[in-house]
């Protein structure tokens, strides 16, 4: 069965960063089933392929995705997968910026190099691909929305986590600007922030006894799933949320409550 904001999707291409794996690879077949269309990026080629065939087998009558190697760090990639969504699609609606990662540091042991690398690929990243698209959006005078990816890191913070905290509050914070700067032209422009999620990634990474602790420490009882903060962003994205701009949506279970 279709969800109710499904066809406010039909005909219409979003970007999506990070595509490759996790929560972006879970962002990019929700919006496919809708009936985007797709623009996918990230620094993975293999993961990049391996997501692009997952679509185009779904979604053999339409073909919907195209894939391009992108480093968020670098304005020219963020420009060329807005030009490519153009040039491809004949325009852009919008985009889901879900490029980043985190390492693991004290603040004291933590050097300059790790901390820059964390806030370009997370916050900065962000930033230059919103504004690809927002120029984009502009350029072809339609509305258009945007989700972005903060985390509960970035209101809470975390031991060992400084450089990422940081990026994720500033990308809370670059949200509530560029909504405000954009409201006028008819862009929207949201952020999710997800706790824990289940994605592979975590599961290699996190420890069992650690996933353990921190389910037990949630509400609910349990980790999210990617298709539930997917289906977020979908919300975000669609005329479902039309009223709704320059807001953090927190999808923890209940664990935090800002």
């Amino acid at each position: 069965m279709r969800r109710q904001e499904d066809s406010d999707f039909v005909g219409k291409t979003y970007v999506v960063t990070g595509a490759a794996s996790g929560l972006g690879r879970a962002c990019a077949l929700r919006l496919a089933e809708a009936g985007a269309q797709l623009v996918l990026g990230d620094i993975s080629v293999d993961g990049l392929k391996r997501v692009g065939d997952e679509i185009e087998n779904a979604t053999a009558d339409r073909r919907p995705v195209r894939t391009r190697l992108a480093d968020v760090t670098d304005p020219r990639h963020c420009d060329a997968l807005a030009d490519l969504a153009e040039s491809e699609f004949g325009g852009l609606d919008g985009a889901v910026c879900a490029a980043g990662f985190n390492r693991n540091s004290s603040t004291l042991d933590m050097d300059l190099d790790e901390w820059n690398a964390v806030i370009s690929a997370n916050l900065t990243g962000c930033y230059l691909t919103c504004r690809a698209v927002i120029r984009s959006i502009l350029r072809m005078k339609t509305n258009g929305s945007i989700v972005t990816f903060s985390s509960r890191l970035g209101s809470a913070g975390a031991p060992g986590s400084a450089h990422y905290s940081a990026a994720k509050a500033g990308i809370a914070a670059l949200t509530k600007t560029l909504a405000l700067e954009t409201a006028t032209s008819g862009i929207r422009i949201n952020s999710v922030a997800p706790g824990i999620v289940l994605t592979p990634n975590v599961e290699a990474v996190v420890g069992a006894a650690d996933l353990q602790a921190y389910t037990a420490s949630v509400p609910m009882k349990r980790l999210g799933q990617p298709d539930e903060v997917a289906t977020a962003v979908a919300f975000l994205l669609s005329d479902a949320s039309s009223y709704l701009t320059g807001q953090t949506l927190h999808i923890n279970g209940g664990r935090y409550m800002p």
